[in-house]
């Protein structure tokens, strides 16, 4: 068995413990013959990302470290933990006779999701190199850092969710750490799929009908497939447990003694906040419109808020309970990137965001397929509203789509793009909608007998136009390196001082920052070596930091070969190499060869490294 087999064995058996042993150990202990076999499935994952997520926080705050053979221990005793749970309940039947139909149609797309990302080397753009440094700390300190020195002076208070399982999986399978966030991130995003599945079937009676909504978000939407192309994995965590713990509340509703339910939304909210913070406010509109929609319900339909209202909100007041603890850690270091503001339409959006900010929005409600299925969910919205069950998830997508709008109120730094990314949620579950009742009253008219086929051709033209337009989801430019990087990567790794420190490339970035333009931006994250410009989480640094990195590196994007500002540089941080690659521009190759005390050490296709004086 070669090395490539053994890998792909121990990733496959790696995520299956870390996605599934400890929310299948919880549920071990809580029959539920009502449920079928994929929201048994979605419920095991949601709740195992939530527990890990907790378990981390929970190591936090009593500051003790989790090592390898610590790791081995929880995860034995979670086995023997679920295991004890079944016997227990062993008349309870979640294996259907569909069951094997499900799983390969969920291995069929976390099979595309591969797909879609083949032949990459790292995770595409700008925020990969600031995931995967947050893995390795995470691993380096056995747990939650409280800061990410020595590679960057700043507080750790980033959500967490995504880092911790990638590093768990990194740990378990081997794997390298740009390996293991590029397939953690895959997994994670067809996941997204089954987690609609859940909510869907939290009020919809047909599992038809919800594996319509989960079909059309994992191969019609642009979304969530195009998250991959700018490496939005922390957002993928959170999006998988938002449906999830959206779905436990709507679930928990119903009227009841027993205790798991709430406890199981608590864990979900709770796990939602820790994996990504706008996911938690969306999980806050979603308890807004719930409580307009039961409010709504209470008078209108004169049914008791206790069901409608309160016991929902008491699993999500539950889940910020356990939160506490981290959010008043949050509060001190994220406190001056949170801020209510007000857009005037009178002001242009170019100056409210940045430059072609109007167009940018539009293109990532689209392409064409997405509008269609935009024009298929407001029909739905209509009929959703109009049934009590429904009322709740019609009010949540609405204010999505409000959201949308680019003028309004803001809680910064939340901003109309970021919903828009997020709107395919509501988006294909109001489409499911309107196509079933399209549908079923199409099944009553003098069309009864090609229903059937009708249906199935327009589905199948949707899948097979979602198929063939997403085959290339990633788009080229925001590939930053690729294999002969990663070659040299490991080179630099194994042949130079732990103390060397890399002259990089940069380009100018968002909110007053930079970013990297190949490989030597993944330097740092991956070797632990010092580069001219770290991550991007260096904006979160203070003023002077921010100041201080930007100062080093503005000079870089002129530098036309070694003129004397090049030399001031590299005699002012200490540069004992340059790493950069074909092109033309600033620090190319071609004219860094001419300079005098410049020793080429390394070149691997595109890829140079030189080592100074």
């Amino acid at each position: 068995m070669d090395f490539p087999v053994l890998l792909f064995l121990k990733s496959g058996l790696a995520a299956l413990v870390i996605l599934l042993l400890p929310g299948g150990a919880f549920l071990a202990w809580r029959p539920a013959p009502d449920r079928d076999f994929p929201e048994w499935l979605a419920e095991a994952v949601g709740l195992s990302i939530a527990l890990t997520a907790l378990a981390a926080l929970f190591f936090w705050l009593v500051q003790r470290p989790v090592t390898g053979g610590g790791l081995l221990g929880l995860y034995a005793g979670l086995a023997l933990f679920g295991l004890t749970g079944k016997m227990l309940h062993r008349r309870t039947r979640l294996f259907g006779p569909g069951r094997w139909l499900f799983l390969f149609l969920l291995l069929a797309l976390i099979g595309w999701r591969f797909y879609q990302v083949r032949g990459l080397a790292f995770p595409p753009w700008v925020d990969a190199p600031h995931h995967v440094l947050i893995v390795r700390k995470i691993l380096e300190v056995g747990g939650l850092p409280a800061d990410l020195n020595p590679y960057l002076p700043v507080p750790f208070f980033y959500h967490f969710g995504f880092h911790v399982l990638t590093a768990l999986f990194a740990a378990l399978s081997g794997a390298a750490l740009e390996q293991a966030a590029l397939w953690m991130g895959q997994l994670l995003n067809a996941l997204i799929s089954l987690s609609l599945y859940y909510l869907g079937r939290k009020v919809w009676p047909e599992p038809a009908r919800a594996g319509l909504a989960a079909l059309l978000s994992g191969v019609v939407s642009q979304m969530p497939a195009y998250y991959a192309t700018g490496g939005r994995y922390s957002l993928l965590c959170g999006l998988v447990l938002l449906p999830l713990a959206m779905g436990a509340a709507l679930g928990a509703r119903r009227p009841g003694r027993s205790v798991f339910p709430f406890v199981q939304q608590a864990l979900l909210t709770a796990g939602t906040g820790l994996a990504h913070y706008f996911a938690a406010g969306l999980l806050g509109i979603f308890a807004l419109a719930l409580l307009g929609a039961g409010a709504w319900t209470a008078v209108w339909g004169k049914i008791k808020g206790r069901e409608t209202i309160l016991r929902p909100l008491a699993g999500f007041l539950a889940g910020a309970v356990i939160l506490l603890p981290w959010l008043l850690w949050l509060w001190g270091p994220a406190k001056p990137y949170f801020a209510v503001q007000f857009n005037s339409p009178v002001r242009p959006l170019d100056q409210t965001y940045f430059s072609g900010y109007g167009p940018y929005l539009v293109y990532l409600l689209g392409p064409l397929r997405n509008y269609f299925l935009i024009l298929l969910a407001l029909p739905g919205l209509v009929w959703a509203w109009r049934e009590p069950r429904l009322r709740p998830l019609a009010g949540w997508g609405l204010l999505l789509g409000l959201g949308v709008i680019p003028w309004g109120f803001r809680i910064s730094p939340f901003r109309p793009d970021h919903l828009a990314i997020v709107l395919f949620l509501p988006v294909c579950l109001l489409a499911a909608h309107f196509a079933w009742e399209a549908f079923v009253r199409l099944k009553r008219r003098r069309l009864a007998p090609y229903a059937d086929k009708i249906a199935l051709t327009l589905l199948l033209a949707l899948v097979i136009w979602g198929l063939q337009e997403t085959r290339f989801i990633i788009k080229p430019e925001t590939i930053l390196a690729g294999p002969d990087d990663r070659q040299a990567i490991r080179w630099l790794a194994d042949n130079t001082s732990a103390r060397a420190r890399f002259l990089i490339r940069a380009a100018p970035w968002q909110w007053g920052i930079y970013r990297g333009l190949d490989g030597g931006f993944w330097i740092t994250p991956l070797t632990g070596r010092w580069s001219s410009l770290p991550p991007l989480l260096y904006g979160f640094g203070g003023p002077e930091l921010i100041d201080q990195i930007n100062q080093r590196v503005k000079p870089t994007l002129q530098m036309a070969g070694c003129d004397p500002a090049f030399w001031d540089l590299v005699r002012s941080q200490g540069l004992t190499h340059v790493y950069t690659r074909e092109g033309e521009g600033a620090l190319a190759p071609r004219t860094l060869a001419a300079c005098p005390g410049l020793t080429l050490v390394y070149r691997q296709g595109p890829v140079y490294l030189f080592k100074l004086p």
